[in-house]
C-alpha cells in the first residue's frame, strides 16, 4: 500500500508528498507557513480519503469533504 499527502499547499498532487509507514502508523512532516489548509489522504494513487480523525471539513465541491488544518504562528520557547 502507498499513501500519499494532497491539499492546496501542493496544488492537490497526489504523488508529490508520500508518507512513510512507521509501525502501522502513516507519518509526513512539512514545513508550512501559518495559514489554513486543505488536505486529503490519497490510498494507492486513486482513493481520495479525508482524515478521520481530524473532524474540521469542508466541502470539497464533488460531494465529499476535505480536512481542513491551521497552522499558527511558530512560538519561541526557552527553557529556564
Amino acid at each position: 500500500a502507498s499513501v500519499h499527502l494532497a491539499g492546496d499547499f501542493n496544488d492537490w498532487n497526489s504523488s508529490a508528498n508520500p508518507m512513510n509507514n512507521e509501525e502501522g502508523v502513516w507519518k509526513l512532516s512539512l514545513n508550512l507557513d501559518p495559514g489554513k489548509y486543505m488536505y486529503k489522504f490519497v490510498v494507492n494513487g486513486t482513493d481520495w480519503k479525508p482524515d478521520p480523525n481530524n473532524l474540521e471539513t469542508e466541502n470539497d465541491g464533488y460531494g465529499g469533504e476535505n480536512s481542513v488544518i491551521t497552522v499558527g504562528e511558530k512560538t519561541e520557547t526557552k527553557k529556564v
